[in-house]
């Protein structure tokens, strides 16, 4: 009897869960968009899905994508033809004008479509937003991009225009608030499995490169000084370029490592991530996997040594998205053990999605600290 009574208390419960069973969102705006929509959307969904044919609101088309990890992480109205999509290098802004044209019909925050453009600092600036309702995936679009200010879309309608201006706010085209972008930092770097081994490009031979002594230099720009540089040194060994990584070369070396990720073994990392309110979090993590997790967002990386002793060289690594304007940036300090014989842990402070215009030259000058 006693069997019994265990045996339905395990199904009620096993019941219950499948009841409440809830789809996964990357952000919290794509569950509440969800949700004032009525979208009806499976608790499990296959990875990398763009499904455009399923749902619908208000008469028109909804599309919605997942992530790598099944994860919903687009809604919006389906604007955008799949051939537009793939001419631009990254999607975020069409993502967003997907969205937000489904946020304002949608009302989520009990905004008209004005007050809540005047909030987000979006600009009508030909035609009315209503015009947006009339769009198609045929209706000739064009997109504008002024690095780190602003995006600058445009639809022709039999020549009337509609002209909507976007700033460069990744909060706003990501959908999200500096403690939550934080959060999803947090969650995406753990995550990650970055590319090692013989998956690393090895072959330079196609680059162009620029003499510097014994060396050959890759990739050669700067940002913010002369001192933060994406340089990635080479040398030629029997007709064949390899990126510097002994312990003879350690500035070289360290740039290589922390530009490229490049190294024998994943390297051990106690970083300490800055998070808005004057608070900290501990976290142990690779430096590769923070590499790649700026890779994955489209970040362009420069790297600047600060001092240098006989133990250890402390720098500060600058992830740049321009589309999105944003930074992320890393205070390092590097043990040479690491390049003596692969032992040792990198110490280091990140303070992640910080807006270009309060980034200076002072993150690199003055450093980062707990």
């Amino acid at each position: 009897m006693i069997r019994k009574h265990a045996i339905i208390i395990m199904m009620t419960v096993a019941l219950a869960a499948i009841a409440n069973a809830q789809p996964s969102f990357y952000t919290k705006l794509h569950a509440k968009i969800a949700e004032a929509a009525k979208l009806t959307i499976p608790d499990t969904l296959n990875a990398n899905i763009n499904n455009d044919s399923t749902w619908a609101y208000n008469g028109r088309t909804i599309r919605i994508r997942t992530n790598v990890y099944g994860e919903v992480s687009h809604i919006g109205y389906k604007l955008f033809d799949n051939g537009i999509i793939d001419a631009y290098k990254s999607n975020d802004i069409l993502n967003f004008i997907e969205r937000y044209a489904l946020e304002l019909d949608l009302k989520i925050d009990e905004r008209s479509a004005t007050e809540r453009m005047s909030v987000d600092k979006v600009v009508c600036g030909c035609g009315n937003i209503n015009m947006l309702r009339n769009v198609r995936t045929d209706t000739p679009f064009s997109l504008e991009e002024k690095q780190r200010r602003m995006f600058r879309a445009k639809w022709d309608f039999n020549g009337k225009e509609l002209c909507i201006t976007i700033p460069a706010d990744c909060q706003l085209i990501k959908g999200a608030n500096a403690i939550e972008l934080e959060e999803l930092f947090e969650k995406g770097i753990k995550r990650i499995v970055p590319i090692s081994g013989d998956e690393l490009i090895d072959d330079w031979s196609m680059v162009n490169v620029s003499k510097a002594g014994d060396f050959l230099v890759a990739n050669s720009d700067r940002y913010l000084s002369e001192m933060i540089r994406s340089d990635i040194y080479l040398i030629e060994k029997n007709g064949k370029r390899k990126l510097v990584a002994d312990e003879k070369n350690p500035l070289q070396s360290l740039r290589n490592i922390m530009l490229t990720g490049h190294f024998w073994k994943d390297i051990p990392m106690c970083m300490t991530l800055n998070q808005y309110g004057y608070k900290s979090k501990d976290m142990n993590v690779t430096l590769q996997q923070f590499i790649a997790y700026c890779q994955q967002e489209g970040c362009k990386l420069y790297f600047g040594v600060k001092t240098r002793d006989s133990n250890s060289i402390k720098g500060t690594l600058f992830a740049l998205n321009t589309a999105n304007a944003y930074n992320h940036v890393l205070s390092v300090d590097f043990p040479l053990s690491l390049l003596k014989d692969g032992t040792g842990t990198i110490k280091s402070v990140a303070y992640v999605y910080i807006p270009l215009h309060n980034i200076t030259e002072k993150f690199f000058t003055e450093g980062l600290t707990k």
